[in-house]
């Protein structure tokens, strides 16, 4: 009986202890952030073997957080997956994204438990902390206190879209387009065919011989055209911005940013991880520096944007030649006011599209891709999605035949790279249709 009873309170002395000294974690599963897992989350004691693991999941710009007890040799081999190149642990792409680590202390997992105290591993999409050393949300870049990894892990553009997507979505935005001129509100002259080097005039009448202007009393066509003198022509020489040009600027961002387009060209590329994690805003923002920002591309003066060379047109320093003018709109004003003189077409497609030959301010246009009809919100709306999906590359898009038959034809965009632009965002160096 004594025999006994000492194996029973040795047992029971085992027993306390080896309980003592197990690890006790927080728990929670596919918690909606730290915070929603520690509210509702609870304590549990682990095996003798498991230490406590912290899973930050991202997918889709929605964060995910799972603690648990794990069994210490799988959860380090978890851990050790994070650093992996190339692999979707802690890549933080805002698109699929797992990152894990370990701890072995009571309570040690409570806190996110990113890889480094000063790195946004598995924070892309947290709030602000003030316990953290650095911030990883969006308005780290504006108060300075971005971790040094944030512009790679959080803002980094990245791809993932299948080209038979770009194809059904890019129809999607034809199809959206209700401020397309109809056929009949214009009418062109073709005239005769060229060559893009010639410097001859083979075409004496002017391109547009008709084009109901009514249609630029829309809203959205004022806006755009109010853009259209922002600009110095030459190449070279700073661009100054006004007041009432930022004001300009930004009401034809919000139309764009408001309408159909821009809100289903959001939702794609939201759904791609390519939008950023901070809806509307934080898009709108992408568009603005990707279109609008300011960068060099001659004598290191901020002389140039994605916008003003796709849409307006620039003249080279030499002023012998013009680069970019790809809108059909600004083509039809400066015709209008006899700054444009038409040599003619190289090659045409449907839908009304057209490689044309040109003199602008007395400077030779050698190619220029214009499609024309179209609302300018829906060419922003479709360079854009081919700047980011498949930038300096051709992009293959759907449009509608006059039969309303869908028909693939061609984009190609270029990115500038002399600077690198906030955000790991890139610039628009060009974008256009091409018809070979």
């Amino acid at each position: 009986m004594c025999d006994g009873m000492k194996y029973y309170l040795l047992l029971c002395l085992y027993m306390f202890t080896s309980k003592a000294l197990a690890t006790v974690c927080w728990t929670c599963d596919a918690a909606n952030g730290n915070e929603d897992c520690l509210s509702n989350g609870r304590n549990e004691t682990c095996a003798d073997n498991e230490v406590c693991q912290n899973e930050v999941r991202v997918h889709r710009c929605k964060t995910l957080v799972t603690k648990r007890c794990k069994q210490r040799e799988a959860c380090h081999s978890n851990q050790a997956q994070n650093v992996n190149e190339g692999s979707i642990q802690c890549n933080n792409n805002d698109a699929n994204s797992i990152c894990r680590s370990c701890c072995d202390s009571d309570l040690c997992n409570t806190d996110l438990l990113t890889l480094s105290g000063n790195s946004c591993a598995g924070r892309c999409t947290a709030s602000f902390d003030s316990n953290q050393t650095c911030q990883c949300n969006f308005a780290c870049t504006r108060f300075g206190d971005c971790c040094d990894d944030h512009e790679k892990l959080c803002m980094s553009v990245v791809n993932g879209v299948r080209d038979s997507e770009i194809r059904s979505f890019s129809l999607d935005l034809y199809d959206l387009d209700d401020n397309r001129i109809n056929s009949n509100e214009f009418m062109i002259n073709l005239q005769n065919q060229t060559d893009d080097k010639s410097r001859v005039d083979s075409s004496e009448e002017r391109f547009f011989t008709f084009l109901n202007e009514r249609v630029m009393n829309k809203p959205i066509y004022r806006a755009f055209i109010n853009l259209l003198d922002n600009y110095e022509k030459t190449q070279g020489i700073n661009e100054t911005i006004s007041n009432e040009e930022m004001r300009e600027n930004e009401r034809f961002l919000n139309y764009f940013i408001d309408s159909r387009l821009g809100v289903r060209l959001y939702e794609f590329l939201a759904k791609a991880g390519l939008a950023g994690c901070e809806g509307k805003t934080l898009f709108k923002e992408f568009i603005r520096i990707m279109w609008f920002e300011m960068f060099t591309r001659r004598n290191n003066a901020l002389d140039t944007s994605g916008f003003e060379h796709v849409f307006v047109g620039e003249l080279r320093s030499s002023g012998v030649s013009v680069t970019g003018f790809h809108n059909w709109i600004q083509f039809y004003l400066q015709e209008k006011i006899g700054s444009l003189n038409y040599f003619g077409y190289v090659r045409t497609k449907e839908p009304n599209l057209y490689d044309l030959h040109f003199e602008w301010h007395n400077a030779l246009k050698g190619l220029a891709g214009i499609v024309i009809g179209p609302s300018p919100l829906y060419e922003l709306a479709v360079y854009t999605l081919c700047h980011v999906t498949r930038p300096d590359s051709v992009c293959a898009v759907l449009l509608r035949d006059a039969d309303g038959v869908p028909v693939k034809r061609e984009i190609q965009t270029y990115t500038w790279k002399n600077k690198i632009p906030r955000f790991n965002l890139r610039y628009v160096g060009t974008a256009f249709f091409i018809l070979q």
